[in-house]
């Protein structure tokens, strides 16, 4: 291949790249505003300003673009989260608070985040249909799940958590209240403030206080 050939390949591969950042910059926005129910491929095409037959190229379905925006979303949280992490200070309990009062700012400022991912996990509540995109979703998923785990291990060697709790199972358990109330709270939230007359995200710093409770070490032994 001479370098004219190789310059124009390299062009048309950035120019590809390009365009599939755009649709997926463009699919977020989309499914952010109108959800994943209404959003249709034909509206992610006009927002992008390419033919029907240039977004197939891309992706075959809505729904492979909505997996590919959760794991977007997923990524920049945990990106988020890592950041936080790697900046905690203080014994195993103060960590976790710590961590905790950042993350209840995290979604106090990104509720169409956590509102997509209520409705992804809505939309796909059989199997993923995408091998592939499965694989990736699972391996991100799981490579972060370490985090909450290895702050209660640290709070149990310092005596500021429990000793009586499974730190895996304690962790797990916390990511997953903690993501699913959010996911509750901001897609119902015009109806739970009214049906309980309260702020309806108070309850998520107050499920914060909660799990900080439980795992408080009161008898100040390891």
């Amino acid at each position: 291949m001479t370098s004219t050939n190789i310059y124009r390949e390299k062009e048309r591969q950035e120019q590809k790249e390009k365009r599939k950042r755009n649709i997926l910059d463009v699919a977020r926005d989309a499914f952010m505003s109108e959800g994943i129910m209404k959003t249709t491929m034909d509206g992610i095409a006009k927002r992008a300003k390419i033919t029907r037959r240039t977004l197939y190229r891309y992706y075959k379905t809505k729904e492979e673009l909505a997996f590919e925006i959760e794991i977007m979303l997923f990524k920049e949280l945990y990106d988020f989260q890592n950041e936080i992490f790697e900046q905690l200070v203080g014994n195993g309990l103060e960590k976790i608070e710590l961590f905790l009062n950042e993350m209840a700012d995290y979604v106090e400022k990104n509720p169409n985040v956590i509102k997509f991912s209520g409705e992804f996990d809505y939309y796909f509540k059989g199997e993923y249909p995408y091998l592939e995109l499965t694989e990736r979703f699972k391996n991100m998923i799981s490579s972060n799940d370490y985090m909450m785990e290895d702050l209660i291990f640290e709070g149990q060697k310092d005596g500021s958590i429990r000793p009586d709790i499974d730190p895996v199972l304690t962790g797990l358990t916390i990511n997953n209240v903690l993501l699913s109330l959010s996911q509750r709270v901001l897609i119902r939230e015009k109806h739970l403030d009214v049906e309980q007359d309260r702020a309806s995200r108070e309850m998520i710093k107050h499920q914060f206080q909660l799990f900080l409770f439980s795992l408080e070490n009161r008898t100040g032994k390891v």
